[in-house]
């Protein structure tokens, strides 16, 4: 009689969302350029980086953990970049699933080699077996009822610069547990406390509704002629000269009444567990203090740093393993978000115009024209070059004004009445 209700994906989903709310900043990328092929195309399918990374994201949110592999756009594996090349091939992105990778090993933090589970077009399951040098195909499937190795390829080496399958793991925990649990886990295991107690007062309430009649003190005759069941009446036989008497049975509304409480508090306990407030607009919250909503936000920004922070160290390290396997230049790490909360545009160009128009020294004045450009402007490396030298020139001109003793009376050489 329980109903699932869907609290773990909207709240995997607002996570996700969040943290990818301001845009990483990539390097700019000439069209034709196979980084810029691959901003458009990461998957050799259409899907861009941007999103590419999104799903990864999420993956790594319910899974704990999710891979990404520098692969190429077409099946099979060359000798040489130069062969890839001639066959009209391209370094593409592919997302790995935790279950797909059912043996690894790490070396100083990274993957240093792993075994991947894929199936191929014609639906055969095979794996690939890669290192920090090699790859390997194994063809497997099931033979005379049993699983078993059909055939494996030879060791080809690749020019990666290490192991293509990159590894992304949010570090939530700050490894306190034992084993870095996926932010869905948490959630899971409350949305299933909540569905017990769901199903519990569910049939509190059934029972309570329909009430079943009990005769006491009736003869056998009697008893054969009643349907005993829900909604009806049950007969109990009498002993000696007892008069026969009706009962009724029914749940007690204190049982109802606990099973309600105990799940309210678990929802409450969902709600916090993922950081957010449960937003219920038919029950007066208590309104919290200025501390729990500050100890509120740092929790959530804490994850979304957290997710952030591997988002970029998977990206970049995945793209250099991708432009040393297929010959291009690296071009320069993304940089995902430090900072999640949402700036008051507004009131921070009030505060900049009202610097700027303060006596406070010019390097503070300065500061405060590149937090609002930031914030308010996504500048490319070139106007944000631009940006720069104009506030230096504007320095060099403020400079030279006070030293005009033509247009400041206090400069040196400024003769008193002239």
């Amino acid at each position: 009689m329980a109903k699932a209700r869907k609290y773990a994906r909207a709240i995997v989903d607002r996570y996700n969302d969040h943290a990818n709310r301001i845009p990483a900043k990539r390097q700019d990328a000439v069209g034709g350029t196979p980084y810029a092929d691959l901003l458009l195309d990461a998957t050799g399918a259409g899907m861009s980086l941007a999103t590419f990374m999104r799903r990864a994201m999420r993956w790594a949110q319910v899974e704990r953990c999710s891979y990404v592999l520098a692969d190429a756009n077409v099946e099979g594996v060359y000798l040489s970049a130069a062969q890839e090349a001639a066959a009209g091939k391209r370094g593409v992105l592919r997302l790995v699933r935790a279950d797909q990778v059912i043996w690894w090993a790490d070396w100083q933090g990274q993957v240093d080699e792993a075994l991947i589970t894929f199936v191929d077009r014609g639906g055969a399951m095979f794996a690939w077996y890669v290192t920090a040098s090699t790859v390997q195909r194994i063809d497997y499937g099931t033979v005379d009822g049993a699983e078993k190795i059909t055939a494996i390829g030879p060791a080809l080496p690749h020019s990666y610069g290490g192991c293509p399958l990159v590894r992304y793991e949010p570090e939530t925990n700050d490894g306190m547990e034992a084993a870095n649990d996926s932010q869905a886990a948490p959630l899971a295991e409350s949305m299933k406390r909540i569905l017990n107690l769901d199903s519990w007062l569910n049939e509190e309430l059934a029972n309570g509704t329909f009430t079943t009649v009990v005769f006491l003190g009736v003869d056998k005759d009697q008893v054969q002629d009643v349907v005993v069941g829900a909604g009806k009446a049950l007969c109990i036989p009498g002993t000696g000269d007892r008069a026969p008497s009706i009962d009724t049975l029914g749940s007690d509304p204190a049982q109802a009444d606990s099973l309600r409480t105990e799940r309210a508090e678990e929802i409450a306990e969902l709600y916090r567990v993922a950081g957010l407030s449960p937003g219920n607009p038919t029950e007066a919250a208590a309104p919290e203090s200025g501390v729990a909503k500050a100890f509120a936000f740092n929790e959530v920004e804490a994850r979304l740093s957290a997710l952030a922070d591997a988002a970029e160290a998977t990206e970049n390290l995945a793209i250099k393993r991708l432009a040393a396997g297929f010959g291009w230049e690296y071009p320069g790490d993304a940089n995902w978000p430090d900072s999640f909360a949402t700036p008051d545009l507004a009131a921070e160009l009030e505060v900049a115009i009202r610097t700027s128009t303060s006596p406070l020294p010019q390097v503070l004045k300065d500061e405060q024209t590149r937090k609002y450009a930031a914030a308010a402007f996504r500048l490319t490396p070139e106007n944000q070059k631009r940006l720069d030298d104009e506030i230096a020139q504007s320095a060099v001109d403020t400079a030279a004004r006070a030293a005009d003793p033509f247009t400041n009376p206090q400069a040196p050489g400024r003769m008193a009445g002239t």
